[in-house]
């Protein structure tokens, strides 16, 4: 993989002393990279971008490519050949394409078609199914609302229950209109006791 992380000394150095991470700076570097750079490092003796693909990154694929390309425009689309393969397998996100500077037009069309895809909203649901979802709820509030009915109700009931408790327990038996329907009785039965005798005995 061309994104695959590798240690400072799996690094590539360039006879110019730039120091390569990944196959997508060797590709940066090649399309940069003039022809006597290039010769030092691939020839009739050897092909050291080939030897590092194979041994860092463990891509035989495109290494036997390059091996087998002895010019630098050659190496550059045999290293676009390879990977733009890999394309039509992958997601296309804003990061990819980052590391993707190769990806081509269609590519490009391929993602932004991906995305518009996403933003479209999602089809309405069934309207049967709809209405029937909004009957249930109908329903579930009504018998909601009859269960509140009865619970205010009740409240009710109860508050009646304890003012009529209230008033009885308030109430005294010797009230003061008692005591002194009380005491003028007992006062006239005292003052007609004394007429009696007076003028009877």
């Amino acid at each position: 993989m061309s994104d695959k992380y590798i240690e400072p000394n799996q690094y590539f150095y360039l006879s110019n002393g730039t120091a390569l991470k990944n196959i997508d700076e060797l590709l940066d570097a090649l399309r940069a990279m003039d022809d006597d750079t290039f010769s030092s490092h691939v020839n009739e003796h050897k092909n050291d971008f080939a030897n590092w693909v194979r041994d860092v990154f463990k891509n035989d694929k495109l290494a036997n490519r390059i091996l087998s390309m002895s010019s630098r425009e050659r190496t550059i689309e045999a290293i676009e050949a390879i990977e733009s393969s890999i394309l039509p397998h992958i997601s296309f996100s804003g990061p990819l394409l980052k590391s993707f500077p190769f990806i081509k037009s269609s590519a490009k069309e391929i993602m932004k078609k991906e995305e518009i895809k996403k933003d479209e909203p999602e089809p309405a649901p069934n309207q049967e199914f709809s209405l029937e979802k909004i009957n249930d709820i109908l329903l579930k509030e009504k018998e909601i609302s009859k269960r509140e009915e009865k619970i205010l109700e009740v409240e009710e009931h109860i508050e009646r229950e304890l003012a009529e408790l209230s008033s009885k327990k308030n109430q005294k038996f010797f009230t003061a209109e008692f005591v002194q329907g009380l005491l003028i009785g007992l006062l006239l039965a005292l003052i007609i006791g004394l007429v009696y005798q007076k003028f009877y005995m």
